[in-house]
């Protein structure tokens, strides 16, 4: 998938997240995209935070689908983008090791069943 803002790959996976964890829990969950240590609040989330990217190093030196020597700006550049996946949920005030073990349990399992993201990718009644 050839992307030049890269929001949009964060957008696809917090939406596809929220829309398949809700349909599994039953319930309306939160889904951030901040800094693990700025989410607040009590309700059930699950935050999805873009920390790091690289370059893949195995298409690095690809020569591209344009030839053997187009210019450097024609050739695609595939990366590695590394996230961090935090659940957040207190009841009360409480800590609440079980829900937040469930949510992240769900969101992995979500990120698993959907390897590959597309325009053609529905889930339930709702499409993302």
């Amino acid at each position: 998938m050839a992307v030049l803002d890269l929001s949009l790959v964060t957008t696809s996976l917090k939406k596809l997240v929220e829309v398949n964890v809700a349909n599994l829990l039953g319930e309306t969950i939160t889904v951030s995209t901040m800094p693990p240590e700025m989410v607040t609040g009590t309700t059930k989330t699950i935050n999805l935070y873009l920390y790091h990217i690289s370059e893949d190093p195995h298409y690095k030196n690809h020569s591209g689908y344009l030839g053997t020597k187009p210019p450097i700006s024609g050739q695609p550049m595939a990366l590695n983008l590394y996230y961090i996946l935090t659940p957040h949920y207190g009841a009360n005030e409480q800590f609440d090791a079980i829900t937040q073990q469930q949510l992240i349990g769900l969101a992995m399992k979500t990120l698993h069943d959907y390897p590959i993201i597309d325009d053609d990718l529905t889930i339930g009644p709702d499409e993302i």
